[in-house]
């Protein structure tokens, strides 16, 4: 049998380098995953409406993403096919390879081990007995971050992932939403990043009030508003926004992180006159009973939810007839 050998990745996480398990068959892994896959959706509520691929060259990102020995499995490489929320699960006729694959993707900062590597049997006793039975090993992980530790993009600028620790109670999902100030050091890189030739100490003072000032004014009043949501919208969209569950302040009053519930992307398909007539409801709504402009209004901030369309991030909003 040969060894999986692990390498370190500058963030510190472990990467696989390569695979121990034997290649599976087309009808090998069409098997796997029909066993596996009962195992799965019991335990997923949304697991009917999301996007599900186990061929691995698909360059579509998925919500499940079937990967087997001698696929690239490396969780960096595994991250950026994935939408935010999304599962990777493992499937091995090999222990030891499916215990090493689940290593690499627990100790990656994106991903968390929901199933850690277990086994399914099928056959008779008798059968497994005299090893004509199947066994399939295989684990299951989540992507609960938006980005790779170390990258930097135009579109996040919050310390943005998925948690456990502010689930709402009775959430089949069981997650939150966790929105917290990035670190000085965070925002310093980023800022480097972007303007390379700039003057680091100058960098370094805008990074410091960026993470003292900038960035906790605009969560404190994304707190605020999404309060203001939950007590003035009409019942029947306060759904489709985001509801604060939980905020962490700091001794100036100012919130450094936030828990708001996830509003899970999915649902059934809808027409455009659909999405704009649910979307401009629920924005005269903001206008009229709450009070509330939104002001950065674009795709990456509307979800379509099994609720309707929905609107996320309040941190650039005012009220009606307010003088920023």
């Amino acid at each position: 049998m040969s060894i999986t050998v692990a390498q370190r990745h500058p963030s510190g996480a472990t990467r696989r380098a390569s695979h121990a398990g034997a290649p599976l068959s087309h009808k090998q892994r069409a098997e796997f995953v029909e066993i596996v896959k009962p195992l799965i959706a019991g335990g997923d509520p949304d697991y009917a409406w999301l996007k599900d691929s186990w061929h691995c060259s698909s360059t579509d990102l998925v919500d499940y993403l079937w990967l087997f020995p001698n696929d690239d499995c490396d969780p960096y490489e595994t991250f950026p096919r994935l939408r935010w929320g999304a599962r990777v699960v493992y499937l091995s006729a090999d222990r030891i390879d499916t215990q090493a694959t689940e290593h690499a993707f627990r100790h990656h900062p994106g991903f968390r081990i929901e199933q850690p590597a277990t086994a399914e049997r099928r056959g008779s006793w008798l059968s497994r007995l005299v090893g004509l039975g199947t066994t399939v090993h295989y684990f299951v992980a989540r992507k609960t971050r938006l980005i790779q530790p170390g990258e930097s993009t135009d579109r996040f600028t919050f310390d943005v992932r998925l948690s456990q620790k502010y689930a709402p109670p009775g959430d089949p999902r069981g997650y939150a939403v966790v929105k917290r100030v990035p670190t000085k050091e965070d925002l310093l890189q980023r800022l480097i990043d972007k303007h390379p030739r700039a003057d680091r100490n100058a960098m370094a003072q805008r990074a410091r009030k960026l993470a003292e000032k900038i960035f906790p004014i605009f969560l404190t009043r994304e707190a605020a508003f999404l309060k203001l949501l939950q007590r003035d919208l009409p019942e029947t969209f306060r759904n489709r926004v985001p509801r604060l569950l939980h905020m962490v302040q700091d001794e100036t009053g100012k919130v450094r992180e936030l828990a708001m519930n996830w509003l899970r992307v999915g649902g059934e398909p809808i027409r455009q006159i659909e999405f704009a007539r649910q979307g401009a409801a629920l924005l005269h709504a903001l206008h009229e009973h709450a009070g509330i402009i939104h002001l950065d209004l674009r795709l990456d901030n509307i979800v379509i939810t099994p609720t309707g369309v929905s609107f996320v991030d309040f941190g650039s909003a005012v009220r009606v007839g307010e003088e920023i």
